[in-house]
């Protein structure tokens, strides 16, 4: 990285741009190489390559005055700065590229690289981070994005599969999302067991995303599938089965990249595995009922229960 002098990083994080001249060596070529093989349908191209370019650069200018720059630096950190740079950079772009179909093909490590280079010069956080590292945080950063949009047109592709009401679709979804994240670390990894130890935590993961969703999503099973008012249990476990089957087809799979090449591949659609725990998630779910209950009944039988106004009760001891 070259020095550039305190006036210019001022200039960089406060002026308006006039994108016909970037200002950032090399990027203007690197973002026309990226946008090439794509925008041979826009009417016109370079007024669209100049807002995605305006678009990048404003983004990249929240960067320029972060306080983690003068951190002390190690490569985790760098790679983390980098990583949240790039999605940052290009979550800017939504606005731009919403109605492209090719918008998850353009490759922007390039201008990604350019831009970064010029942003991040002389920030301290770098220090201990060898420069062609950049590139390989930003490919990274690149990846985890699109996997992150990918997940989530997955996600929604699969509650419309799965025939969730339409008073119901934004609520399932959320809770999906949710139990998705929450599955991440608190999935069963040491209960269950699969034909490798790579396959168990995938299917553990699977069962720990089910489990959770079903607990918190209990409005949506009752009242948001199924014909009707209320929703019978055979109903219940044919929308769970139907949603994750489509969530865990292994053409698209809505799982951790990590746990899935771990594995090798998800098995094919249909996954017997997924019928099977979803039995499984509500037989446990009467099973802990069922406890409660008689948890419950014992302490009323001892005289050790008591009802109130925000709880089922609680033990007087």
């Amino acid at each position: 990285m070259g020095k550039w002098s305190e006036a210019s990083k001022e200039e960089w994080a406060t002026k308006e741009w006039t994108v016909a001249d970037y200002e950032v060596p090399g990027f203007a070529e690197a973002l026309t190489e990226a946008l090439r093989p794509h925008v041979g349908q826009e009417a016109d191209v370079r007024e669209f390559e100049n807002k995605v370019a305006k678009k990048m650069m404003q983004a990249a200018k929240k960067f320029n005055k972060d306080e983690r720059r003068n951190s002390h630096g190690s490569p985790f950190k760098a790679q983390e700065f980098v990583e949240e740079f790039c999605d940052h950079c290009l979550g800017a772009l939504s606005g731009v590229m919403y109605d492209k179909p090719w918008a998850g093909e353009v490759n922007y490590t390039g201008p990604l690289l350019a831009l970064a280079l010029y942003t991040f010069d002389g920030a301290k956080i770098f220090r201990r981070t060898v420069g062609p590292m950049i590139e390989k945080f930003i490919e990274e950063g690149i990846f985890k994005f699109r996997e992150e949009e990918r997940i989530q047109r997955v996600m929604e592709e699969a509650i419309d599969s799965a025939a969730v009401k339409e008073t119901h679709k934004k609520k399932a979804l959320k809770h999906l999302g949710i139990a998705y994240d929450e599955a991440h670390f608190k999935a069963p990894y040491s209960k269950v067991t699969g034909e490798t130890p790579e396959m168990g935590h995938l299917k553990a993961f699977v069962k720990g995303w089910m489990a959770d969703f079903a607990e918190r999503a209990w409005d949506i099973l009752e009242n948001g599938v199924g014909q009707g008012v209320g929703s019978s249990r055979d109903e219940m476990v044919l929308f769970m089965t139907v949603l994750f089957q489509a969530l865990a087809d292994g053409k698209d799979p809505c799982l951790p990249h990590d746990l899935v090449s771990a594995a090798g591949a998800v098995p094919p659609s249909p996954w017997s595995y997924v019928a099977e725990v979803a039995e499984a998630v509500f037989r446990e779910m009467d099973e802990r009922a069922e406890q409660s209950r008689q948890k419950k009944a014992k302490l009323m039988a001892e005289g050790l229960w008591e009802e109130g106004p925000w709880s089922m009760g609680k033990n007087k001891k």
